[in-house]
């Protein structure tokens, strides 16, 4: 038999109305799991958990409501929805992630980063590293070139014992830097690189590249470059970097040395071009 929707919700209003929120909630319990898309219904039960002071049972009908929205697209809906949610509950993670995905939907980049970058330093706090670095990723998502991230992600894994993966990150932020012609502050975050992982190549080939772009410290450049050339003779980028350098501090003799070792093929050609 058909629940008579009417019937129940007449009793239920009447209900409010005498004060009776338990049994009245009860009844729109009913019409909510008849229905359970009925928003409005939900909303009222969430709404009459409040004002019994039971935040939050009330913010679990609110999450329904907004988690509807937002799947079925209509994102400014889900916004407000989650919104209510955060003043009942300001540090709700679950709803401020959601409302900061919403927000990045609607292309809110900006109110998007400021609510995933409070939320990250929240986690941080608690420590919830894993949660907090899940959040920067959803950052750059949004911002793939946000190099403050980039470094704070770096700089985690490094304290964390990751040098691994804090080096692979300096050396993402470096590149960015350099797009940008920042080398001096490239410069600062291989160094961060270095100081984990001394020996790594491409840190060290890196700082070098900086340094000769730059036109500073050519003599700690070139250090760099023969070091890095006598660890690894055949690679070609290193080698090509070596003989400009060479011929940049008017060292000929040593650059036709470098290129007496490089006598044939690849090697002999790529230093011909410098």
């Amino acid at each position: 038999m058909a629940l008579n929707r009417a019937k129940v919700l007449e009793t239920a209003d009447k209900l409010v109305r005498q004060g009776k929120l338990d049994e009245a909630i009860r009844h729109y319990v009913v019409l909510s799991d008849d229905n359970p898309r009925d928003v409005n219904t939900i909303n009222r039960i969430g709404d009459l958990y409040v004002r019994m002071h039971k935040n939050k049972e009330g913010i679990r009908q609110f999450m329904r409501i907004a988690d509807l929205y937002a799947s079925d697209g209509f994102h400014l809906k889900a916004i407000a929805m989650y919104k209510k949610i955060t003043k009942l509950e300001p540090n709700h993670v679950e709803a401020n992630e959601r409302l900061a995905e919403m927000y990045g939907k609607q292309g809110l980049v900006t109110e998007a980063r400021s609510l995933f970058m409070a939320m990250a330093e929240q986690c941080l706090k608690g420590g919830q590293k894993d949660k907090a670095l899940s959040i920067y990723e959803k950052v750059l998502g949004l911002e793939p070139g946000n190099v403050k991230v980039r470094l704070l992600i770096a700089e985690i894994h490094s304290r964390d014992g990751e040098p691994a993966r804090a080096v692979e990150g300096f050396l993402a932020v470096t590149a960015e830097l350099r797009k940008r012609n920042m080398g001096e502050e490239a410069l600062k975050v291989l160094q961060k690189a270095s100081g984990l992982q001394p020996a790594n190549p491409e840190v060290l080939g890196q700082m070098a590249e900086v340094l000769q772009s730059a036109g500073k410290n050519p003599q700690e450049a070139l250090g760099l470059l023969e070091s890095l050339h006598r660890g690894d003779p055949d690679n070609l980028r290193n080698l090509q970097l070596l003989g400009e350098a060479y011929l940049g501090a008017g060292k000929g003799r040593e650059f036709h040395r470098l290129l007496e070792t490089a006598a044939a093929g690849e090697a002999r050609i790529v230093l011909m071009e410098t």
